[in-house]
């Protein structure tokens, strides 16, 4: 039975594989820097490198309205590709959508609920104020009251 090794071993010594996979992710890594300073300002932080091979990158971008922006911009950027020596190889940008995975969805969607909320509710509120009809003036201002409960 083999005995317990550390992981430093792995990863100091001489494991091609290992040393291979480092290579490629410091690789991409220098790569994905490189991209961000061809895009647009407004472009750039929602693209990143998903991988290259041969002749072709992927870019991973984290909605689908930013992969239409980047799908109109895709000549331009195989043009700017060609005028940088470690993307002159490049003739083919394959665009997927993949959100970025330290962004969590939930965050920024409820903090709109609750802003929509309070606008929902002062909308009410006010149509309840300028409304003749008593019990309909009612029914408003109890659901103004329940948008504004967390």
């Amino acid at each position: 039975m083999r005995g317990i090794n550390p992981i430093y071993r792995y990863l100091s010594g001489s494991n091609t594989q290992i040393e291979s996979l480092i290579a490629q992710v410091n690789n991409i890594i220098k790569l994905d820097h490189t991209l961000k300073q061809v895009l647009d300002a407004d472009l750039a932080p929602h693209c990143r490198i998903g991988n290259i091979q041969a002749d072709e990158i992927s870019i991973l971008v984290d909605s689908p309205v930013w992969a239409t922006q980047l799908q109109y911009k895709k000549s331009e950027i195989l043009l700017k590709f060609n005028k940088i020596d470690i993307f002159k190889h490049i003739s083919r940008v394959h665009i997927k959508v993949a959100p970025c995975p330290d962004k969590p969805k939930w965050a920024s969607a409820a903090k709109q609920t609750s802003l929509q909320s309070e606008i929902g509710s002062q909308c009410l509120e006010t149509l309840a104020s300028t409304t003749p009809d008593a019990p309909l003036s009612e029914a408003l201002r109890r659901l103004s009251r329940r948008l504004k409960k967390p």
